[in-house]
């Protein structure tokens, strides 16, 4: 059994007052990431990745890219994906903004943006 002010797993707990677990880290630390992007198949059964993924709790932005004059049925199936990814984020912000075009790479806070057509 766990005991209060310790860390805890479902096999072990540890001391944070324990030194064996501490590291020093100095102020010209640094961290880094090597990243690379994951292709995934073209399939709606993948929904909601790539554009939503629970264990972020941040802002939710997902971009809708729509024609110049949509139609009716272009609006209303943008407004049942905004809707859908809405509840998704559930407590979490989330903000879907529209433009004509998809945005230039460097201009572009992420990748994951929802060109809708009918």
């Amino acid at each position: 059994m766990c005991t209060h002010g310790r860390s805890c797993s479902l096999d072990h707990c540890e001391d944070p007052s324990n030194s064996a677990l501490w590291a020093d880290l100095s102020p010209t630390s640094e961290l880094i990431l090597d990243e690379s992007p994951v292709r995934l198949p073209n399939d709606l059964a993948l929904l909601p990745a790539p554009f939503f993924d629970r264990r972020d709790n941040g802002l939710r932005r997902l971009p809708f890219v729509l024609p110049a004059s949509p139609d009716s049925a272009t609006l209303r199936s943008a407004g049942v994906l905004a809707s859908w990814f809405g509840a998704q984020a559930d407590y979490r912000q989330a903000r879907f903004p529209v433009a004509a075009t998809l945005p230039a790479d460097d201009q572009a806070p992420d990748s994951r943006t929802t060109n809708t057509a009918y």
